[in-house]
Formats: structure tokens, C-alpha cells, sequence
């Protein structure tokens, strides 16, 4: 059975704030270097599955179907580095328990049918990827409420990436 590729559950930001976040990106890139995130693919990663073949996918969505979530708010206050994968990423001050629980839930919903990495969940929108160099950079705190999850498709593009839905479901 071939592989339906590799797949996540996101938050998506609202378009005007994937811009604004896009441009954040450039500017940072003009004082780090490295592979500035294309705004439409910028998204917060609540819980990476990896390969899945189209029947887990299936079970997935179903899984993710049955979780009832209240839409929620946060706000990211600052620009972090992580040296280990060399990304740039625009993180809250405060943590986002929110988020915290949904990822918990997709993670226990899945639990069985998906082999998941140990990683724990850390609130994030990665920015810039690869950095060649770590320059001051800083931003203004954005806010934003987060009404869906979605299942995201990663397809490599040449050299890069895009990320395509599967599927949302609403945080009501």
C-alpha cells in the first residue's frame, strides 16, 4: 500500500496573519540567512504523525472527527532560536494550555493507529529553517484565536515544501 505522505495536525493562522508572520520572516532572513517559511505554509504544529498509509489516514480523521474543542486565543511575543534543527521561530511568553490539551487529545485519539514520535509539544511557528548565522531580531507581540485544526499534507516541492489540508474541523 503506498503512502498517503507525511501529515500533521496545525493550527492555521489567519491569512493576514500568515502575512504579516511571511514578512517576519523575510526581514529575519535578511539578518540570519537560511530558508524564510512561504507565509501560506506557515502553521503551528499541534501533533506530526510521518507516513501514514491512506487507511490510518482514514482512522485519523475519524479520530480527530470525534474531538470537541472551544475555539481559543494566544498570542506570540517573541523570536526564539533552536539551535539543534537551526530554526528561528516566533514563540508565546506565556504557555498555552489550549493548545497543550488539543495536542494531548489528537495524540491520545491516535494512539494505537499511529507509531508517534517521543517528542513532547512546544508551541511554536518556525519562521526561518537552516540558519546560518543568529542576528538580533525581535517582533511585536501578535494575537490570534485559533476557531479549527486541520490535517496538513507535507509534499516536497524541489528544495522545499507546501502544505496542503486534508481536513478541519471547528474549535467551537
Amino acid at each position: 500500500m503506498s503512502a498517503a505522505g507525511r501529515l500533521f495536525f496545525a493550527l492555521l493562522p489567519p491569512p493576514d496573519l500568515q502575512a504579516e508572520l511571511g514578512r517576519l520572516a523575510v526581514w529575519c532572513q535578511r539578518r540570519c540567512g537560511g530558508f524564510a517559511v512561504a507565509p501560506e505554509n506557515i502553521h503551528l504544529t499541534l501533533l506530526f504523525l510521518g507516513e501514514l498509509v491512506p487507511g490510518q489516514v482514514d482512522v485519523v480523521r475519524r479520530a480527530a472527527a470525534g474531538l470537541r474543542r472551544e475555539s481559543f486565543g494566544m498570542n506570540l511575543d517573541r523570536i526564539e532560536f533552536w539551535p539543534g534543527p537551526r530554526l528561528l521561530c516566533a514563540v508565546p511568553d506565556q504557555p498555552l494550555p489550549a493548545a497543550t490539551a488539543l495536542s494531548a487529545a489528537l495524540r491520545d485519539a491516535v494512539r494505537g493507529v499511529v507509531t508517534l514520535p517521543p517528542r513532547p509539544f512546544a508551541a511554536h511557528i518556525t519562521l526561518l529553517r537552516r540558519l546560518r548565522r543568529l542576528g538580533e531580531v525581535s517582533m511585536l507581540p501578535l494575537a490570534w484565536s485559533a476557531t479549527e485544526f486541520c490535517l496538513l499534507r507535507s509534499q516536497p516541492v524541489g528544495r522545499d515544501v507546501r502544505y496542503s489540508s486534508i481536513d478541519a474541523w471547528p474549535c467551537a
